[in-house]
């Protein structure tokens, strides 16, 4: 289980606000301006299919911002991968 968490945190950068810990987003996952629920979809749907969720990310990150449904951008991302 601990090695679980940390698989999944190690790619998280944290900030510290008021003795808290606020999980800051990478600079890859702040270039796209697709809406979050969207890319979770689009993660998600590719993750069935075999896909890594980091090359995913990537592949979001170089496609058209202007694409704003999934049945522009899953295309997309498939042809960047």
């Amino acid at each position: 289980m601990a090695e679980k968490i940390i698989l999944e945190l190690k790619d998280k950068d944290f900030v510290k606000n008021n003795n808290h810990y606020l999980v800051s987003p990478k600079k890859e996952e702040q270039r796209n301006n697709f809406d979050k629920s969207i890319e979770n979809d689009i993660v998600s749907t590719l993750s069935t299919m075999w896909y890594q969720k980091q090359a995913i990310l990537e592949a979001l990150s170089k496609i058209d911002p202007e694409l704003k449904n999934m049945q522009e951008i899953i295309p997309a991302v498939i042809k960047e991968l």
